[in-house]
């Protein structure tokens, strides 16, 4: 025993740096700017739309956070704008409260004389009127630094904050709160720590919020970020901030979040949810989880904790259809890389290529970070071809493609092999001379050359036809002054049974179409190509025999040398066999999305479409300033009734009941909200016609005496209902409005049942009156 008893009272050392611990991390008031806006969509196939981000920013600032970050402003490719962009540029313009908002931007360069460039993406920080910057600095360290390259350093720092005091207007006109990220932060320190620490002794005396350091493929471990927080702050005192960002390729990422507060770190950046594998961010809705797992008071006074997990989980359905979250290391999409940055490499420091475990890199298309080494190892894989068969300018028109259409708002699933094909059938044609355009089913065994269309461009050769006509896709070309054709490929009579010699004018390729394609098809074709845009159009073709086939004709506009439209060409795909594939699955999937909306035992709407309807229509209320309302209903003494007809006639009785609701209200959406609680929402319904709708219910469930014997006062199936209506605003929250009703409810049963009570909204009290 006295082993023992000496032993463990050795231990309490341990246990009361543990006590520490859990002390100071329930005191903490970290620090969060909020990335939702952006890294939520940076690892997914699709990306978000400018509607979607004017909603998120609302959900955002509704949750608690006070810091955001809106989106990029330090991309490639600055001449073609992005939806970050259209974002900012909305906000700015329509006057919203920009407080808190945060933009990336990239360190400015000296020129060979010291003068001073901007980047780009700080004269969008100025023009769009962000008032504050998270400003981004790479350092690409490959090995020790002299007092030279540090000096140099420091000028292009220093000059690139002075630029930012100078030319952004911060909020209410002050300067811009700026905050100095270090992207290859872990890194650094393992090249030159004594470097890293000079950095950021220097930035400690700047004009400037607070600085960051990021490990940009999160391969360090817990220890390891923590060690580089404890020097950082050892030179970076408060109250300047010290942030962290950390990337989940080894899947300590929330773990070293935790070492990094332990260690001094303010807080960090990131965003609720988290995309898989490689492109995976620290989740703050992780860290805020297990601080209040850890009994952190701060965090449920700052923000709504009722909110997490749904705003969470709303934040991944906007990218329903997407590789779900996954594993690092070990995971399907673990070594899937998004962007060629975060590759792995033999002999740097805590990196672990995937041929050491006996993997290998593969490529996912993440249209918002994605460049071109990504897009032509994906087009690899799909194709089976070597990357180099891609050229880079098919794969920056690619890129420029997925940018305009996620600005159009109808952005796709770019990683899906057949989305991908499309979209380089697209960018090849945007070129007067693309290369040959092939599906994985015809993909050539060999590199095809770049000027396959040549002899729909010019003149035909033998050995240009050969090629053409061995491929499976048919090339065409018409003459745009006569509307003839003045070449189509001997294929198309394999596929439709027309010979080649029959398609004659586009009067042939219009009726030969389906009646329901022809007018939307030819209308939509023939205007693209008066404008002199690419485009193309899937449809069914008539054959010979009479039966119809799904082709995609991907067409190209040509012009002479005054600009004018000179001639369309272009190839036929057959696509048929992948039309009804996909038809199939839309079928089944649009049935699996009807079930899992709705009650299984009524086949009305469930609870799970009704929590995300009454969302989407509270925040479009508020952003319209419309009335929306709500009633909940009660079926009376259901208990009795299960208790003395059985369970099977009580579902029979919810049926009834749900019928009888249905019948009586026809607009909204009417929903089983639990066991027998029914609810209907009313967009656009003011008091007066709610409560007919609710009083109408009511008659209606009544006048059908469904037999309750059980219910001695009443003798049949009645319900008690609770109604209420309101023009929400901003700073109200859609809980308060259902708790309101549901008071309403109660009341009905409790003054008797088979009766109506309406609540009355204003925000800071909630009347009611019997009806």
């Amino acid at each position: 025993m006295t082993d023992f008893a000496e032993l463990y009272a050795s231990l309490a050392g341990v246990q009361r740096e543990m006590a520490e611990k859990l002390a100071r991390l329930r005191a903490m008031r970290p620090f969060f700017i909020d990335l939702s806006l952006r890294e939520n969509a940076v690892g997914a196939s699709r990306g978000q739309t400018l509607d979607a981000k004017i909603t998120i920013l609302s959900r955002l600032r509704q949750f608690g956070f006070d810091d955001i970050l809106l989106g990029t402003l330090d991309y490639a490719m600055p001449d073609e704008p992005t939806v970050d962009d259209d974002f900012m540029v909305y906000l700015r313009d329509h006057d919203v409260d920009r407080r808190g908002c945060f933009a990336f931007t990239q360190v400015g360069t000296l020129d060979d004389d010291g003068r001073f460039l901007p980047d780009h993406s700080q004269y969008k920080l100025r023009d769009y009127a962000v008032p504050n910057t998270l400003h981004q600095l790479a350092l690409g360290w490959r090995g020790r630094q002299t007092e030279q390259q540090r000096e140099a350093l420091a000028s292009r720092l220093a000059a690139s904050i002075a630029w930012l005091h100078d030319n952004v207007v911060g909020e209410d006109g002050g300067p811009p709160r700026i905050i100095v990220n270090v992207i290859d932060g872990c890194d650094g320190f393992v090249t030159d720590a004594e470097s890293m620490c000079w950095v950021f002794d220097w930035l400690a005396g700047q004009a400037i919020e607070g600085v960051s350091f990021e490990d940009p493929r999160g391969t360090f471990l817990p220890f390891q970020v923590g060690a580089f927080v404890e020097m950082a702050r050892a030179f970076t005192p408060p109250p300047l901030k010290l942030l962290v960002h950390l990337h989940a390729g080894n899947g300590m990422e929330n773990a070293a979040a935790i070492e990094a507060l332990l260690k001094g770190a303010d807080g960090v950046w990131g965003a609720l949810s988290k995309q898989a594998a490689v492109i995976g961010h620290a989740s703050s809705s992780e860290l805020i989880a297990n601080l209040v797992r850890l009994g952190n008071p701060h965090l449920g006074e700052r923000f709504r904790l009722e909110r997490l997990l749904p705003l969470t989980r709303a934040l991944r359905r906007e990218l329903e259809g997407d590789t779900p979250v996954d594993w690092p290391i070990i995971g399907d999409n673990a070594y899937r890389l998004p962007l060629s940055d975060f590759r792995q490499r033999n002999g740097r420091f805590m990196d672990l290529p995937p041929e050491r475990i006996g993997g290998r890199y593969r490529y996912r298309l993440c249209p918002q970070v994605s460049d071109t080494e990504v897009i032509a190892g994906r087009l690899a894989e799909v194709t089976g071809q070597s990357m180099e068969t891609f050229g880079a300018s098919h794969l920056l028109e690619m890129m420029r493609l997925m940018r305009r259409e996620i600005r159009r708002g109808s952005p796709l699933l770019y990683d899906d092999p057949d989305t991908l094909l499309a979209l380089y059938r697209r960018a090849q044609a945007s070129h007067a001379e693309p290369s040959v355009s092939w599906g994985r089913e015809d993909s050539p065994s060999q590199e095809s050359g770049n000027d396959a269309l040549a002899p729909l461009l010019d003149d035909d050769t033998d050995i240009y036809r050969a090629l053409l006509e061995s491929t499976q896709a048919i090339p065409w070309r018409i003459d745009w002054e006569t509307l003839r054709f003045t070449y189509v490929g001997p294929q198309i009579a394999e596929l439709l049974g027309w010979p080649a010699d029959s398609w004659e004018s586009i009067e042939d390729w219009a009726e030969r179409m389906h009646p329901e394609d022809r007018d939307d098809v030819v209308d939509y074709c023939v205007m693209q190509s008066r404008s002199g845009i690419d485009h193309e159009a899937d449809y069914r073709a008539l054959t010979q025999s009479g039966d119809f086939r799904w082709v995609r004709d991907v067409v190209h506009v040509v012009r002479d040398k005054q600009g004018q439209v000179e001639a369309l060409v272009g190839f036929m795909f057959d696509i048929h066999d992948r039309k009804l594939g996909e038809q199939e699955r839309l079928a089944l999937q649009r049935r699996l999305e009807t079930l899992s909306f709705q009650d299984g035992l009524t086949e009305i709407a469930n609870r799970r479409m009704f929590d995300g309807q009454l969302m989407d229509e509270w925040l479009a209320a508020q952003k319209e300033a419309s009335q929306l309302s709500l009633i909940l209903v009660d079926v009376d003494h259901f208990k009795q009734y299960n208790d003395h007809y059985g369970h099977l006639a009580g579902d029979d009785c919810l049926r009834r009941v749900a019928k009888l609701l249905g019948e009586a209200c026809s607009e909204g959406l009417l929903a089983r909200y639990g066991g027998e609680e029914f609810v209907l929402l009313l967009p656009g319904c003011g008091p007066e016609v709610a409560q007919d709708i609710a009083e109408s219910c009511r008659r209606h469930v009544d006048k059908a005496a469904i037999e309750h014997i059980a219910s001695a006062e009443l003798g049949n199936i009645t319900i008690s209902v609770g109604v209420g209506s309101m023009v929400p605003r901003v700073d109200d929250e859609v809980e308060d409005f259902v708790t309101a009703v549901d008071s309403a409810l109660y009341r009905a049963k409790q003054e008797g049942r088979n009766r109506v009570i309406s609540c009355l909204m204003d925000r800071a009290k909630v009347g009611a009156v019997q009806h």
